[in-house]
């Protein structure tokens, strides 16, 4: 399934309206782009239509770097993000990908991201995040960092397509993994291929793909399609703890797979 930033924009436009009780904004403090930066684990929250309820074993995250603000609940979202005097944060450019996830997590990421839209400010005080807004108070612990798994040798598992500033969800056992030897085996989620690859600091070049010739569903055409001209084009690779991002090199349509690692 598909989504645009129109998505998000209608829940966060839904979130407009002003509530007078809780979650008044913090006076000016000083918060540096360096202790925004890392990911985040929401421990509690509040929004426009009251507490947020996390259910046992759930996780909302969010995460800061460079420009970039990403997280999860049910959906991947991301967007760019811009800090300014007196700890004022602006989120902007959202969207997120569109799978359906039973209740209640459904509902919170709902509220979520309707107390998302609001937030106005940030503030950091040791291991604490608080995003603060009118009516909104979404406070986060930090996740502690963690070690970047081996580009080679792992078993990396497509979990999102990029395409500009769409981000699809993935269907299908779609997964990748480099050989120590310079070879390359994997799957778009339709067919399997295999070939090699090189590094050269963060590029990766793949060449030699050979790829199987069963035809696919009509529902994994483009899926297949996209994963394997990204594939085929010049790649820059991006290795942050357990995720992998592979983007066109020229930066051409945006277009780029996201990959979680989950075995070797």
């Amino acid at each position: 399934m598909r989504t645009t930033a129109a998505l998000l924009s209608l829940l966060l436009l839904a979130a407009c309206a002003r509530y007078g009780s809780g979650g008044s904004l913090p006076g000016p403090s000083t918060i540096s782009p360096t202790e925004l930066r890392g990911a985040w684990q929401l421990d509690h929250g509040t929004g426009p239509g009251g507490a947020l309820q996390i259910p046992a074993g759930s996780e909302v995250t969010i995460a800061f770097e460079g420009e970039r603000v990403s997280g999860r609940v049910c959906n991947l979202y991301g967007g760019t993000y811009r800090l300014g005097d007196g700890g004022q944060l602006t989120l902007s450019a959202m969207g997120m990908t569109e799978m359906a996830c039973a209740e209640p997590i459904m509902s919170l990421e709902a509220a979520y991201h309707a107390a998302l839209g609001l937030v106005k400010t940030a503030t950091v005080d040791g291991e604490e995040l608080t995003l603060h807004g009118d009516g909104v108070e979404l406070v986060f612990r930090r996740v502690p960092p963690v070690a970047d798994a081996d580009l080679v040798g792992t078993r990396w598992t497509l979990s999102t397509l990029l395409e500009g500033d769409v981000a699809s969800s993935v269907q299908g056992d779609a997964w990748l993994q480099l050989a120590p030897d310079g070879t390359l085996r994997g799957a778009t989620g339709c067919r399997g291929f295999d070939g090699s690859y090189a590094v050269d600091a963060d590029q990766l070049r793949v060449s030699d793909l050979v790829v199987a010739d069963n035809a696919c569903e009509a529902t994994l055409d483009a899926q297949d399609r996209l994963v394997l001209d990204v594939l085929r084009g010049g790649l820059r690779y991006d290795l942050a703890g357990r995720q992998l991002t592979l983007t066109d090199a020229g930066g051409v349509g945006g277009r780029g797979l996201v990959y979680s690692a989950t075995g070797s």
